[in-house]
């Protein structure tokens, strides 16, 4: 079964705050699956991957201490919470070479690293482990494997030229990691109560025949 864009990042948004994540950062999760499936990246097993980990942790554990000290108080760095970070302090900091000891699904910070490009101006090159991307604002070139669940993330400026890539406007997400988004986005769904089972049942217990 497909499902389109808009669907996909709805889905990915409620999973990601039934996971424990703030709703302003499941917006972030959310458009970032959006970025990755519209450019033929995958991105819902990914944020699938994460969630598995993160699910009733604490956000703030897997969060960079700071932009002088990117390790956090696990052994693991959350790709969005670090996404955000890179791109809230975009300005503030000239373009340089990062690297990260370990980060959990990396492929989900690409598309916060194409706003960083945007706004400095250039594109960025990302080595996570075994994979290999260059991302420029809406724009992505990726090769390599990126199934590792953890590993380290180098990101440094790059002079690559990336042509427009493709747009998708439908995905057809691996059933299992739709089934894991579908569970953590039920999380948020308010329980039911007598009140609103019988105003869903219509006449309730009244007959009116």
């Amino acid at each position: 079964m497909t499902w389109s864009l808009g669907e996909v990042e709805a889905m990915a948004r409620k999973a990601a705050r039934g996971a424990g994540y703030a709703w302003g950062v499941a917006d972030e999760a959310g458009h970032a699956v959006r970025w990755l499936e519209a450019r033929q990246a995958g991105g819902i097993t990914d944020l699938a991957d994460l969630l598995v980990e993160v699910s009733n942790e604490t956000p703030a554990d897997f969060t960079p201490k700071s932009v002088a000290d990117w390790t956090c108080n696990t052994n693991h760095l959350c790709p969005v919470m670090t996404g955000l970070v890179f791109a809230d302090t975009a300005e503030l900091r000239e373009a340089e070479v990062t690297r990260l000891n370990s980060v959990m699904a990396p492929k989900l910070m690409l598309p916060f690293l194409g706003h960083v490009a945007a706004i400095q101006g250039q594109p960025l090159s990302v080595v996570a482990g075994a994979g290999r991307a260059i991302v420029r604002d809406g724009d992505l070139d990726m090769s390599g494997d990126w199934t590792a669940a953890f590993c380290p993330v180098e990101i440094a400026p790059s002079s690559i030229a990336l042509r427009t890539t493709a747009m998708e406007t439908r995905v057809d997400p691996d059933p299992s990691a739709w089934k894991i988004l579908t569970r953590m986005a039920s999380r948020t769904y308010a329980p039911a109560t007598e009140a609103s089972r019988l105003k869903g049942a219509g006449a309730g217990l009244t007959d009116n025949d």
